[in-house]
């Protein structure tokens, strides 16, 4: 186990800048996620910290050992790709004991040992005598991290390893790649464009655009706490409803351009226009008429189905929709009219010239909202 800082890194291709200023512990035995959408820097980044790429500026350290200009293969980081990288012409055996026979510090007892306690580990021992053009893309992903976990490394890189798997199996691994991390206590950082994927498996997840570090923090904060628009937008499936807003002593008026034209009693000191923000899991829906108060009288325009949830969508203005998110059984239906609201401690406010999070005086009591209750009538 160990602990990675990165300390202002920075990496340009030519006048491409692809990570820019990044400082960041992983902390020893955690598994931090780098999450972000194609071409925001996460692989580059995680490439620089295996030594596959050096950084233009910044340093890098391991245990506090600099390791900046150290080349990867001395940096004892294994790293695991997208497309496995396996050898075809040889067995699984010798695919996952490869990297061991080339350092040579073991001799070939030692070596098959590790191997099978690893195999099992990982549930593929009876795989160990088949070639890999024998072998399903999960089992292939197996034998992928086993090959690196079986040279015990310092820390473990994840490059998008899912990434090739159909749904099941993803969640499945998703799982897997947990269980092992913790199993292992190996420091390990995991690299996808897949914010389910990265809410799902992290102690803490990096969000990344544009080559800068957005937000990190554990997933529960990034949610419930988006840093700036993008995070909030990146983060969450359906994203956020975002509209423009004034705010009085009143609170918080959704502009009728943009929105649903409902009020919002929320706390904010201050007078200037806001980006206002609700998920989906957080919009009320009520078919009492509910005129007034803050609510807004609205007709679904069509619903989908997602197995215990159902999304209801409205059209609120020109090219904009609010997404509200309900149980499956509940009976709405394209068409009706219903009355909708914010929960007002559940709302989050961005101020529109710099995108980042205004706080707000009164912030969430998410127990009651996890437990499924909500704000009374008053």
């Amino acid at each position: 186990m160990s602990t990675i800082d990165l300390e202002n890194v920075t990496k340009r291709f030519g006048d491409v800048t692809a990570v820019e200023n990044v400082d960041l512990t992983i902390e020893d035995g955690e598994l931090l996620v780098l999450v972000g959408p194609s071409g925001c820097g996460k692989t580059t980044l995680l490439r620089t910290i295996t030594g596959l790429e050096l950084p233009t500026e910044g340093t890098i350290s391991v245990d506090g050992n600099d390791v900046t200009g150290i080349p990867a293969r001395k940096r004892d980081i294994a790293l695991v790709f997208q497309n496995f990288a396996l050898f075809p012409h040889m067995s699984v055996e010798e695919n996952m004991s490869f990297n061991l026979r080339m350092q040579g510090d073991l001799d070939a007892e030692e070596i098959d040992q590790r191997v099978a306690d690893i195999a099992e580990m990982l549930d593929i021992s009876e795989l160990l005598d088949r070639d890999i053009s024998e072998l399903s893309g999960g089992q292939k992903q197996r034998v992928s991290l086993g090959r690196a976990i079986v040279t015990n490394p310092a820390a473990f890189m994840l490059d998008e390893p899912l990434a090739n798997l159909d749904a099941n199996l993803r969640d499945q691994m998703e799982t897997e790649i947990v269980r092992l991390q913790k199993q292992l206590g190996i420091t390990t950082v995991h690299v996808t464009h897949n914010q389910s994927e990265a809410m799902t498996m992290g102690d803490r997840i990096a969000v990344m655009n544009d080559g800068e570090l957005q937000q990190l923090g554990p997933p529960e904060e990034v949610f419930y706490e988006p840093a700036n628009l993008f995070v909030a937008k990146f983060i969450g499936s359906p994203n956020m409803n975002l509209f423009d807003a004034t705010v009085d002593a009143d609170g918080a008026h959704l502009l009728e351009e943009s929105g649903p034209g409902l009020a919002v009693p929320i706390d904010l000191d201050r007078s200037d226009p806001i980006v206002l923000g609700c998920r989906p899991e957080h919009v009320l829906v009520d078919r009492d008429d509910r005129s007034g108060g803050g609510w807004a009288t609205l007709e679904i325009a069509f619903t989908e189905f997602h197995g215990a949830s159902k999304y209801l969508f409205f059209d609120v203005g020109e090219d904009t929709e609010l997404i509200a998110r309900v149980d499956s059984d509940e009976p709405f239906a394209a068409g009706e009219t219903v009355s909708v609201g914010f929960d007002p401690e559940q709302v989050h406010a961005f101020d529109p010239a710099t995108d980042e999070r205004i706080d707000q005086s009164a912030r969430t009591d998410r127990t009651r909202i996890a437990e499924g209750t909500r704000p009374s009538d008053d």
